[in-house]
């Protein structure tokens, strides 16, 4: 893909996330069926134009390959059947609303492991894979350890301008919330670190302790129904929640971005 796609896909995302905090509303369900709605804030009810570049893009390479990389969260623990880890939820949403176009996501999350440990094996579990996107979930298993922000933020930075020098682009995914307290101020500070990093590196960051955050305070997704009963990990409705959000990065096309691009291949 080229460069300019990247260029949009990161500009884009970063608008669409970044007001993450802003509030939040019911939305339609896009996943699997369930009585519980994801809610979203509202600036990502109406993409900004440089969505449609993305779908445009999207459109013309006719293929993308994503690959999710992290721990437990991305390899689905706490899930009922390995269909219902985020990854897979993403890809099945994205088919659907891509039905023309070849979208592959690959898991490659690994319960336990912390930015060092998936760092260790960017080599072969990620780039021999030839990706074009990287959905790189880390910073819970390195706060919960008590590693130093500072250490987890070289490795997380090593990782991202190893990939980009590839030409692979990058999405950081934050901590989860945790019902505990103690164990979330912890995970809240590493996920400060990482935005920073984001930040600092010209990535996207999607907020994802923010959102599970905002959902247990307001009670539109009681704790119970984010995090299961180890008080670590996600549930069946969290991750459909988060790959909902997550597609929200790939708006489908307009009939007038269907048209623009009928019209550039005359």
């Amino acid at each position: 893909m080229s460069s300019t796609f990247f260029h949009d896909l990161r500009v884009a995302i970063c608008v669409l996330v970044g007001t993450v905090a802003t509030g939040l509303i019911a939305a339609p369900l896009a996943a699997a069926p369930s009585a519980v709605p994801c809610p979203r804030p509202p600036a990502l009810l109406d993409p900004p134009p440089l969505a449609a570049a993305i779908v445009r893009a999207l459109r013309e390479a006719h293929r993308l390959r994503i690959v999710a990389l992290g721990s437990s969260s991305t390899e689905g623990t706490g899930a009922s059947r390995p269909e219902f880890a985020w990854p897979a939820r993403l890809e099945a949403i994205l088919d659907a609303r891509f039905p023309n176009d070849e979208i592959e996501i690959i898991n490659r999350g690994k319960g336990g492991e912390t930015a060092a440990e998936n760092l260790a094996r960017l080599e072969r579990d990620v780039i021999a894979l030839a990706p074009d996107l990287v959905i790189w979930q880390v910073g819970t298993n390195d706060a919960l350890k008590g590693l130093e922000p500072e250490e987890v933020a070289a490795r997380v930075r090593e990782g991202i301008r190893r990939l980009r020098a590839l030409g692979i682009e990058v999405i950081l995914m934050d901590s989860q919330w945790l019902p505990d307290p103690a164990r979330d101020e912890r995970v809240e500070r590493m996920s400060a670190v990482l935005a920073g990093v984001a930040f600092e590196e010209g990535v996207a960051i999607f907020p994802r302790h923010e959102l599970m955050e905002a959902w247990a305070e307001t009670g539109t997704l009681p704790p119970n129904a984010l995090i299961g009963p180890d008080g670590l990990h996600m549930t069946d409705e969290s991750y459909r929640c988060i790959a909902e959000r997550l597609a929200d990065l790939f708006p489908p096309a307009s009939a007038a971005d269907e048209a623009a691009l009928r019209k550039g291949a005359e």
